[in-house]
């Protein structure tokens, strides 16, 4: 009886045995499993870094000129005598930049001098008599009435220089218009004649923008205009080239009949160079003055409401986002989250992303 209780205890023995160590191996084999599972979602996840994203521009279109450009034209008709200059040169204020010759212009000059001449010589005699005249009226010898006479000839005489002296003065001004000068420190932008040729009254010869300040005029449209203010400093590229400008928003012009939401928009230039003038440049008005990151797409996630959010890569907490634009595989947007944090992204197909 003993013996018997005793082959069984062992057996009972041996089978917990057995029931333990197929639990344990079991317990390992879920271990590996899930040790799998881990690695393999681990695997799936990648890093991605925000970046502080570049300021987006509207680009409008304009031209740079002289702050002041003048159209000069002849006050006079007439043959261009002398051409002192040619298109792109640079000349200073007072310089002369052509002479007109005009054969009416310097005949009425000459005649207006010769009439005054004779006049001037008239009086002058007039003058001597009146003189001698005034001695024989003290000696009773004329009468006042006689003396009287003669001194309104005189007056007349006088009179008649003065509108003699005058016209010469005109004639001289006409004369001393048929030399064009420079009104400013310049440079001859365009060049409309050529030396010989004959001219007409008020036809353009030239145009002169001013060198030592420059400005370039654009039409914008009324939201991009409400963007912008007098005085606010502006960006101003020249395309095909690495030149970048800087200037200074001076005056709107109000649209005209016809040109509803159209503002003439002119910016005065901060840095000016000469060689700059007729250059064709571009307005680059920000998108929008808010400071924004970006990200890849595949890190941006969202939530069962359809709300994007990133999932930093530290601690894992879900940071809200608002998304601006989407460029290329980036994503522009706005959050409270500070550039080159580390987020992460998950390659799985389910996962719900851009």
């Amino acid at each position: 009886m003993r013996m018997y209780f005793s082959q069984t205890f062992q057996f009972f023995c041996r089978l917990l045995s057995l029931f333990l160590i197929t639990l344990l191996l079991i317990a390992c084999q879920q271990e590996k499993v899930d040790s799998k599972v881990s690695a393999g979602v681990k695997q799936s996840l990648s890093i991605s870094t925000v970046k502080q994203a570049s300021t987006s521009y509207i680009r409008f279109a304009g031209k740079i000129e002289g702050n002041q450009s003048i159209d000069i034209a002849s006050l006079q008709s007439g043959r261009l005598h002398k051409l002192h200059i040619t298109e792109g040169m640079e000349v200073k204020q007072g310089e002369a930049l052509a002479e007109v010759y005009s054969p009416d212009v310097a005949d009425n000059y000459a005649s207006a001098q010769a009439k005054l001449q004779q006049v001037r010589v008239t009086l002058t005699s007039e003058q001597l008599k009146f003189s001698r005249y005034q001695k024989l009226y003290d000696k009773k010898i004329i009468s006042l009435q006689e003396l009287e006479t003669l001194y309104n000839n005189v007056k007349a005489l006088e009179a008649q220089v003065n509108s003699a002296l005058a016209l010469v003065n005109t004639s001289k001004n006409m004369v001393k218009e048929l030399v064009i000068y420079a009104k400013f420190d310049g440079i001859v932008t365009s060049l409309s004649v050529r030396e010989g040729e004959y001219i007409e009254a008020g036809e353009q010869l030239l145009r002169l923008n001013q060198s030592d300040q420059l400005k370039a005029i654009f039409k914008l449209p009324e939201h991009i205009y409400r963007k912008i203010s007098i005085g606010q400093q502006l960006n101003i590229n020249i395309p095909y080239s690495d030149i970048q400008l800087t200037g200074v928003l001076s005056e709107v012009a109000m649209p005209n009949n016809g040109q509803l939401g159209i503002f003439s928009s002119t910016v005065i230039i901060t840095t000016p160079d000469m060689a700059q003038i007729g250059s064709h440049c571009e307005l680059l008005v920000p998108v929008d003055n808010k400071s924004m990151l970006k990200v890849v797409q595949t890190a941006v996630h969202y939530d069962e409401e359809k709300r994007p959010y990133l999932l930093t890569a530290e601690q894992q907490n879900m940071t809200p986002i608002k998304i601006v634009s989407i460029e290329g595989d980036f994503v522009k947007f706005e959050g409270n989250i500070e550039s080159d944090i580390e987020v992460l992204l998950f390659n799985s197909k389910d996962n719900t992303r851009l």
